[in-house]
């Protein structure tokens, strides 16, 4: 799922840029993307699950652009029967805290929240301080793989959706 624009540009909105990376890899591993839009909160990731999960052909795995989303998506699971990982691989975006807690163990992409923070606070101390040459620093993303993530075990089902909010 995809968070809705809310009539801002979608260049200043971190989600956007989720989307386009889900896309993108999807794309390059020749598989077609299926996105759906909801809010940003664990009721819109278990709805937009709920919805993916029982129509006739249910992904194998759910991308969430959040992690918060993405705990929507394994209590969906949890109700519809579904074992988790070995039918739906779930992945979040964020490496929130609760993430880390073992009965959840979610497989999420860390952004890198406290550096950029860090890095934010330098740049606009040096601002401050009289530096007026632009400065350009990027933070990888880093894949924290956990216990909801596998190879899918269980054949004819379709291909991996987004929850990116």
């Amino acid at each position: 799922t995809s968070m809705p624009s809310g009539g801002l540009e979608p260049f200043v909105l971190s989600h956007t840029a989720r989307r386009y990376g889900y896309e993108q890899a999807m794309t390059r591993h020749g598989l077609v993307p299926e996105i759906m839009e909801t809010t940003y909160s664990e009721i819109g990731g278990y709805d937009a699950a709920i919805q993916a999960l029982s129509g006739d052909k249910p992904p194998t795995a759910i991308f969430a652009g959040a992690d918060i989303a993405a705990l929507g998506v394994l209590r969906a699971a949890e109700e519809l029967g579904l074992r988790v990982p070995e039918e739906l691989t779930v992945t979040g975006y964020d490496n929130i805290y609760v993430s880390a807690i073992g009965r959840i163990s979610l497989t999420t992409v860390d952004q890198s929240g406290q550096l950029t923070g860090a890095n934010s606070t330098r740049l606009l101390l040096e601002r401050i301080e009289g530096r007026t040459q632009p400065a350009h620093y990027v933070i990888a993303p880093q894949l924290v793989p956990r216990n909801t993530s596998a190879a899918p075990t269980h054949v004819g089902r379709s291909t991996p959706l987004s929850t990116n909010h």
